[in-house]
């Protein structure tokens, strides 16, 4: 789905310069990879971040400031700062001006009591990215909880998500099609 598999294959490549570099310095074997890639995936994530609505706010907001003008990434980001009311800072840095970066989040732990469950989840690549934590009962899904991405601001490296079922789960699972994953084996817990 999108280029999501891509962006998780080649995340993290040897000498992988940051989104921020100008095209024409790159290496045509990564041209690809950052232009369209992960530079989709940054959007994508940002969009999840800031919920559809604001993202596309910030958005237009963004074409109609600098329509007939010479906008730069660093336009993009200050708009989209000043229309959220959000430092994203911590996002920008993160996902266009580090060099390489990989999306990485794993279940390391899952605590059963009764009905109770609480889950942790440890960001193991540096790229900040939502965790998508859903409970099934088989098949069926119970329940999906969304954790924004700016919970690893300031190296944050753990979280714990609680959840309290009303049926029978079966099995966690993290992540989505749509959020990047470097390593996807250890996305999955199996309740015994």
């Amino acid at each position: 789905m999108y280029n999501t598999s891509a962006f998780s294959a080649y995340a993290g490549l040897e000498d992988e310069p940051a989104v921020i570099t100008p095209t024409h310095y790159l290496d045509a074997k990564i041209y690809f990879y950052l232009n369209y890639a992960k530079t989709e995936q940054a959007l994508r994530m940002l969009q999840i971040e800031l919920g559809e609505d604001m993202f596309k706010e910030c958005l237009l907001t963004f074409m109609e400031r600098w329509k007939y003008k010479h906008p730069t990434p660093i336009d993009l980001f200050n708009t989209f700062n000043d229309v959220s009311k959000k430092n994203l800072n911590w996002f920008w840095q993160s996902w266009y001006f580090q060099n390489g970066g990989i999306p990485d989040l794993a279940i390391t732990k899952v605590v059963k009591d009764k009905n109770k469950f609480s889950v942790t989840v440890e960001n193991k690549g540096d790229i900040p990215i939502p965790a998508v934590i859903s409970f099934y009962n088989g098949d069926k899904l119970v329940k999906t909880i969304t954790n924004p991405a700016v919970m690893w601001q300031n190296n944050k490296q753990e979280i714990v998500v609680t959840y309290e079922a009303s049926e029978t789960i079966t099995s966690i699972k993290l992540g989505s099609a749509i959020i990047p994953d470097s390593n996807r084996g250890d996305n999955e817990y199996e309740i015994k």
